[in-house]
């Protein structure tokens, strides 16, 4: 081969695993090893002619230094080394030999193989260029993939939200374009939307999604310790700096890959959207709602609030129950109205003051009305303490009519008054407290003491029978002023009734049997007793 030829073959060269055989050939030899230089000057066996004379590991240090030192061709009996150069550095190291007994060889030999070690270095430097460019094509070509896949999600994603998709819809792409199971939880763990099996118990408890930062991903698991059987792919889904939740592609029933993560990322980000979407189509709400509460208790009667009762799907003359709750903390108006809205099938309106927050209350359909005003005094008490607020409350009569919202709304208030002057944290009706409340309401603490002490005070000295005498008060106003109701009430004969409300009457002066006078005042003087809270007197609660 001359050396034009020689220089072509070993040019052409498009694989490492190529030159020795290329070499060999050119030099005019049987055998030829190529050994490369590692990253810590030694030179390691790559590819050999014929195949199996490739072996592992360099020739002796010495006869290594001495080809890479003189970086000619140097001759140890039967193998001559050759240097493979590129530029000022030396390479590696081609070894070559013809037979396995020793013999000098030819000038010409050494000649051409030093040509082939230079040519040979300049074929791994274009070998390992392309190498180079072959690995930036293919990561482009991953990447630009990806950003197609990306941008293909970002479509499915956006078209969900657009339809009306909600949450769960964006799991359900995210399930679809992974092709594994997906699910959004919130902060708490709760599974708010999920496609596939269910992420393993303990899986977002774990330390390190404590840390996670926004648009970040977190592989988890498996830990067969901690019960995690596959790899979880976790992101965070925030909105500002507040954690919403957490949106997760379990591994199965295919590896996890870099596509999957870029999906999840864009899921996450979709949810936050859509969460905050959610959030200002609540507010927005709430905050409608909120005005037509206003309007309706300040009695605003206009055309527009019709219409704007007609948009929220309000119905404004149907009964309802207008109420009025302070407590010894801030109220937040909306999760109050949601706590109630829970528990009742009408609809709740809520706003807040500056003393307390208002609601009116859909009474419920199909029960009697002094039932349905009981069962929404438990309603409210119960909200409240599911909020954690120590309330005091008050509920107005029954309005019909949007017309009456004023009305309620002031009797609400008269309750609640009544209620916080006695520092009782309760929720009572207007029905409980009767007219009296009006008395209650706008009356000072002393004077009502007075005319309780000036009614009743014979009766509140503890002594023997008095809290008979008070039972048997209460329990004649509670049947009507009814005697024979009130003895079977109280489990007694008619004529013990008579008996004890004679000596009310020698004690007090009052004739409760057949005064007018006597009597409201009697019965003002037990409801201040009663909100009081006396013990021989029953609990607002308990009242019939």
């Amino acid at each position: 081969m001359n050396a034009f030829a020689a220089a072509a073959a070993i040019a052409a060269t498009g694989d490492v695993a190529e030159l020795p055989a290329v070499v060999s050939q050119v030099v005019g030899v049987e055998r030829c090893a190529l050994y490369l230089r590692d990253a810590d000057g030694r030179f390691t066996g790559r590819a050999a002619h014929p195949a199996n004379q490739a072996v592992a590991g360099g020739p002796a240090d010495a006869f290594t230094r001495e080809v890479v030192e003189t970086r000619a061709p140097v001759q140890a009996r039967a193998v001559l080394g050759v240097p493979v150069v590129h530029g000022d550095e030396v390479v590696g190291l081609l070894l070559l030999g013809d037979g396995d007994a020793a013999h000098p060889y030819a000038p010409e030999q050494i000649e051409a193989a030093a040509a082939a070690g230079r040519l040979a270095g300049e074929a791994l430097a274009r070998l390992e260029q392309l190498e180079r460019l072959r690995r930036q094509l293919d990561t482009a070509t991953r990447q630009n993939r990806l950003l197609r896949g990306v941008s293909i999600a970002d479509g499915r994603f956006t078209r969900v939200v657009l339809d009306g998709g909600g949450l769960g819809g964006v799991v359900e792409v995210l399930a679809e374009l992974t092709g594994k199971p997906a699910a959004f939880h919130d902060t708490r763990g709760h599974r708010v939307a999920a496609v596939g099996r269910e992420v393993e118990p303990g899986l977002l408890e774990r330390e390190e999604l404590h840390t996670a930062i926004a648009g970040s991903a977190t592989a988890i698991g498996p830990r067969l310790d901690a019960g995690i059987r596959h790899r979880h792919l976790v992101a965070p889904v925030d909105l500002g700096d507040r954690r919403c939740g957490w949106v997760v592609v379990i591994e199965h029933p295919s590896r996890l890959t870099a596509f999957d993560e870029l999906a999840l990322r864009r899921a996450a980000k979709h949810l936050a959207l859509e969460l905050a979407a959610a959030r200002r189509a609540a507010s927005a709400a709430w905050d409608a709602r909120s005005l037509l509460a206003r309007q309706l208790i300040r009695g605003t009667q206009e055309e527009d609030v019709r219409r704007g009762a007609e948009y929220l799907g309000v119905e404004l003359d149907l009964p309802r129950v207008v109420g009025f709750v302070t407590a010894g903390s801030p109220i937040d108006a909306e999760r109050l109205a949601g706590a109630i809205d829970r528990r009742i099938a009408g609809e709740v309106l809520a706003t807040k003051g500056p003393e307390g927050v208002a609601i009116l209350i859909d009474l419920p359909a199909g029960e009697p009305p002094l039932a349905a005003v009981r069962g929404l005094k438990a309603v409210v008490a119960e909200a409240c303490g599911e909020l954690g607020l120590e309330a005091t409350g008050g509920l107005s009569a029954i309005c019909r009519a949007a017309a009456d919202v004023p009305r309620a709304y002031r009797e609400a208030r008269e309750v609640a008054r009544c209620i916080e002057r006695f520092s009782a944290r309760r929720i009572l009706a207007a029905d409980d407290l009767g007219p009296v409340r009006v008395f209650v309401a706008n009356g000072d603490a002393p004077g009502m003491d007075r005319f309780v002490e000036d009614a009743l005070g014979p009766l509140l000295t503890g002594g023997p029978g008095m809290a008979e005498l008070l039972r048997t008060l209460q329990s004649l106003f509670d049947c009507g002023r009814s005697i024979r109701h009130s003895a079977a009430d109280l489990g007694v004969h008619e004529n013990t009734v008579r008996y004890r409300l004679a000596r009310v009457n020698a004690l007090t002066g009052l004739d409760v049997a057949g005064g007018a006078s006597d009597q409201l005042s009697a019965q003002m003087a037990l409801m201040v007793l009663r909100l009081r809270e006396h013990p021989a007197l029953p609990a607002f609660a308990e009242a019939a």
